[in-house]
């Protein structure tokens, strides 16, 4: 059966929620991908949010999944697609309810990495940092992040 790129994006997402939520909280069942793409805002803003409580106060992760997008493919020298979905992020979680912890996941094909774009100065190496007004944006080795690092080193 061959599969377009929606559900290709689709399906990607899922994956993010189920490894996040295993990485996190050791259960694969904590975060889910929200069906609308974060088109729908119930309590939490984003393409992946908590459907089981957490254990925290509060739960402030604003999280965008993206996939493909080969002909955008950013390079150090133009981000140009990443500052676009840098934007909607940061708009989106100005609205949410503290959701200003931005984890913005991009995987251009499945032949190159995923990379984890934040606002945040993580506990372990990054690979570059871009300035995008008006965050300094920190980027990542998604798949080094969760296999190399335990959450609460990270996130300390």
């Amino acid at each position: 059966m061959a599969f377009n790129q929606k559900q290709i994006g689709n399906t990607f997402e899922r994956k993010i929620a189920k490894e996040l939520s295993l990485w996190i909280w050791n259960d694969p069942h904590v975060l889910k991908r929200e069906p609308t793409s974060g088109a729908v805002k119930t309590v939490y803003y984003g393409d992946i949010y908590p459907i089981k409580d957490t254990g925290w106060d509060h739960y402030p992760f604003y999280m965008e999944v993206k996939h493909g997008y080969e002909k955008n493919l950013p390079t150090l020298f133009n981000f140009n697609i990443i500052k676009t979905w840098w934007y909607k992020c940061v708009l989106e979680s100005s609205q949410s309810n503290g959701q200003d912890i931005i984890l913005l996941i991009y995987n251009p094909t499945g032949k190159r990495g995923v990379i984890l774009a934040t606002n945040q100065l993580l506990n372990i190496p990054y690979t570059c940092i871009l300035n995008i007004e008006p965050h300094l944006v920190y980027i990542y080795d998604y798949k080094k992040m969760i296999s190399d690092y335990d959450f609460e080193t990270v996130f300390k």
